[in-house]
């Protein structure tokens, strides 16, 4: 099959790409240049493309005519434009999150989102939280990992009781503090400001197996996320706790994420339609 992949969150697209082309596909990711905080792009050696937003959204519409199966990550107001012109192709629909938990809460944009479910063939929910915003067509799909590259190291230094977390531009930082203090989690936790220092894809399981314990609990506009977000997946894998938002430990990378089983699971999915 032909797939192109739009725009992309966290790397998902990369790592999607990776393993889908291992299984024979040709795969095509479309990103606009300056989005790549991480340089996950980088990593993987996919291009990125210097187009601002009206001539980058043109671009996507008129290469979709080369592709059978289009998947957009996040940008689920394309996706009217795209099913518009072409009556026949295979569309998914990924959202990720914040899209769509902040675009919910707000009527023009949930009738934009109402119509892109509509236009789509298939609608993939990134985390089992936003199952709440459940639809007929909607369906959760695990976060890949790459295990190929997510993977225990041994560090020189002793991690034992090194706690750790993340700051994004969604967190409340002043919330988590207080809901460590309030269950009585007393080990100091180091804060690192991803906004203002990022850590290039290439590093990252370096960096985690510094720690011992990632501390997985994210408050975003006052709730706590019930899901486990893609950083403490990618802890897991490099042989991390992680401290979940109800306050347990987990020990074992769940095999469900293995970038392998979720792209035989959605090409499962995409062959039968």
């Amino acid at each position: 099959m032909n797939i192109l992949h739009v725009w992309d969150q966290a790397g998902v697209s990369c790592i999607l790409a990776k393993y889908q082309r291992r299984l024979g596909h040709s795969v095509h990711i479309l990103k606009r240049n300056g989005y790549d905080p991480f340089h996950i792009f980088t990593f993987y050696k996919e291009p990125l493309y210097d187009l601002d937003g009206k001539k980058f959204i043109n671009f996507v519409i008129d290469e979709s005519k080369k592709y059978d199966i289009i998947h957009v990550h996040s940008l689920y107001k394309i996706v009217p434009q795209i099913r518009k012109k072409y009556k026949d192709k295979t569309i998914i629909l990924h959202y990720h999150g914040s899209e769509l938990r902040n675009g919910l809460s707000d009527i023009s944009l949930h009738k934009l989102i109402k119509e892109a479910d509509n236009k789509a063939n298939y609608v993939f929910l990134a985390t089992p939280d936003l199952i709440k915003y459940d639809s007929e067509k909607r369906m959760y799909i695990e976060n890949p990992i790459d295990l190929e590259h997510f993977k225990p190291i041994i560090m020189k230094k002793q991690t034992e009781n090194k706690f750790l977390t993340f700051k994004t531009n969604q967190t409340d930082i002043n919330s988590l503090t207080t809901y460590l203090q309030k269950n009585n989690i007393k080990n100091d936790v180091t804060i690192h400001d991803r906004t203002v220092m990022p850590i290039s894809y290439d590093h990252m399981p370096g960096f985690l197996s510094g720690y011992s314990v990632y501390v997985d609990i994210r408050i975003v506009n006052a709730q706590l996320l019930e899901s486990l977000s893609k950083t403490a997946l990618e802890a897991l894998a490099c042989n991390l706790q992680v401290l979940t938002y109800d306050l347990k430990y987990l020990n074992q990378f769940p095999s469900e994420h293995n970038a392998e089983n979720v792209v035989k699971k959605i090409m499962g999915i995409t062959e039968s339609l």
